[in-house]
């Protein structure tokens, strides 16, 4: 299995920071519906998810990790 640090390492080349509107878009694979999506410790994520798990920890089980941009590929 892959250390968080190079999870980490190959998620954050697949993402574009945009400054206009501060939003950090998803550059790599997409579900159906176009929402970011990458394989993460074995599991298939959304990639909005897993940027909040790279950078405050594990998600808890009664905690819910939207994105709030109407850009489905936006991590925001």
């Amino acid at each position: 299995m892959k250390s968080l640090h190079e999870y980490a390492e190959k998620f954050w080349k697949r993402t574009e920071q945009i400054p206009e509107c501060g939003c950090m878009i998803w550059m790599g694979a997409t579900s159906s519906h176009g929402y970011g999506s990458i394989n993460f410790q074995g599991k298939r994520l959304r990639a909005h998810r897993v940027s909040w798990m790279l950078t405050h920890g594990k998600i808890s089980s009664n905690q819910e990790v939207l994105h709030i941009s109407s850009l489905t590929n936006s991590m925001s």
